[in-house]
Order: C-alpha cells, then structure tokens, then sequence
C-alpha cells in the first residue's frame, strides 16, 4: 500500500537487507555475496524527499521459515541518499533467533560516460554459522567488495568485481569475476561470465555463458 510520503508492505518478498541499498554490484550471473533472502515480511519504506529514503521491517527469519529454529523474527532498518551521480546508504538487521546482528554500507557511483562502480562493506556479529547476517561461510565478521562497469557502445558492455572475506579458516578467501554484456539485436542478451575463487592456497574457476531474450 503506496501513501503520499511512503510505502507499507506486507507479503513475501525479497528482504530489505537484499533489496534496499540495490541488491549486489549486477549485472552478473554469479554476483557478490550480499546476504540475499526470500522471506516474509512487515515494513515501512520511508520517502522523505531530495533523494533520502528509509525503511523499518520486521522479517521472518530464514532459519525459522525452515523450520530449523523456534520462533524469531529478525528487525531490519535502513537510510539511503540517492541523487544523479548514484547513490549512498546503509542497513543493519538483528537475528531474532540466534540473537547476533549484521549491517551493510553501500556506495554507488554513475559517471557521464558509461562507468559505473560500487563499494559494498559487510559486518556480521560473531562467527556462527546460525548468523543469518552472513553473507557467505568465508565470512567470519568482515567482508568488501568492489564492483564496476562500462558501457563501451549501445551493444556492449564490461563488468568486473572483487570480494574479499576475513575467513578464519583460510586466512582470507577472494571471488574475482568479470563479463562481457553483448546485445547484437534488440531484446537479445549474451553474457559470458568467468570467476575465480581462492580460498587456503587452492583457487577454483567456474564461467557461464547467459542467453536472454526479452519480449
């Protein structure tokens, strides 16, 4: 239900922690680890005007849904600026289960001449795994990632990112990715896609090649 000065919602959808601050660095096959989730939720989104927006919400929480937990709901809330040049925010969300926290801060630029880069920072309270503010089992609190791209021509684009994670395990673990975005004819998208992990001294390649056709 939209209101002059905001929005209430309450369904199943993306969570605010996916959604709010734009999702990953896209457009990728494969993105960064930026804690997506499908869930329920309760929320009110907040347009104060001049580019500033916030939400507050409460979320089923994942582990529950699963039926994996007791009862919990997780508590969501968030700011944002967005103006021309892109945009800068950030959202922290409390486990209601496992009674740990997690907050992400997210800076988006968009330039003149087809590039544009972003800068994704992640905290998760503690180390367990039971965190759903985690965004990947790499990640022991911290997390970074980095994302830009460049619309060479109407027809093609190049995309890249990095991601770095504080795992304990391997003493640091990276993702590298990058794309080539073509569009020969209207409405008809090929991307290949590689990426490269690296995690305790062993890296792993994995590609894919995205057809899409929009009518």
């Amino acid at each position: 239900m939209q209101g002059a000065s905001g929005t209430f919602r309450i369904g199943r959808t993306h969570s605010p922690y996916s959604r709010f601050l734009g999702y990953g660095v896209g457009p990728f096959t494969n993105d960064i680890a930026y804690g997506y989730t499908n869930t329920s939720e309760i929320s009110y989104t907040f347009n104060g005007g001049n580019g500033f927006s916030g939400i507050i919400a409460l979320v089923q929480n994942p582990f529950q849904a699963a039926g994996l937990s007791a009862w919990g709901t997780n508590v969501e809330g968030g700011i944002n600026f967005a103006q021309g040049w892109g945009s800068i925010g950030a959202i922290i969300g409390y486990d209601g289960v496992n009674s740990q926290w997690g907050g992400k801060a997210v800076a988006r630029f968009k330039g003149s001449s087809g590039f544009t880069a972003s800068l994704h920072v992640f905290y998760a309270s503690a180390t367990a795994a039971a965190n759903t503010y985690r965004v990947s089992a790499f990640q022991q609190n911290w997390s970074v990632a980095g994302g830009v791209g460049f619309q060479a021509s109407p027809k093609v684009a190049f995309n890249a990112y990095a991601q770095w994670f504080d795992s304990p395990v391997t003493n640091g673990a990276w993702t590298f990715a990058a794309n080539v975005a073509w569009t020969p004819v209207t409405n008809l998208l090929i991307r290949p896609e590689i990426r490269y992990t690296s995690a305790g001294g062993a890296g792993v390649w994995d590609g894919v090649v995205r057809f899409q056709r929009s009518f």
